[in-house]
């Protein structure tokens, strides 16, 4: 994949995503930090019901890493966010990750 069309890229996987008829989406971390619509693909992940999906944190999910590499901007500058407030989407997303994504799985 060139660099310049990665959000090309992840565009067509969801829109793959979302006509095929999926038992459970599973997300090995990474969400964000991979193009500019990292807001889209999270808002797509989110709208696979919760029975449906299984969310693993990667590195991504860290504030420190997220917002040193694109999704505080996207969020301040796409959403206005106040992402220095405690009650900003990009605070609430980071604590969310922080508390209730686990860092690791098991698979038997």
């Amino acid at each position: 994949i060139e660099l310049n069309r990665a959000d090309e890229f992840i565009v067509a996987i969801s829109n793959l995503i979302k006509r095929m008829a999926i038992d459970h989406l599973h997300v090995v971390g990474d969400i964000f930090d991979r193009g500019s619509e990292a807001l889209e693909v999270y808002n797509f992940i989110m709208s696979v019901p919760k029975s449906r999906r299984i969310l693993i944190r990667g590195n991504h999910e860290d504030i420190l890493i997220n917002s040193g590499f694109g999704f505080q901007d996207e969020c301040e500058g796409r959403l206005n966010d106040d992402s220095d407030s405690d009650d900003s989407l990009f605070a609430l997303i980071n604590n969310t990750h922080h508390i209730l994504l686990p860092l690791n799985i098991l698979i038997i």
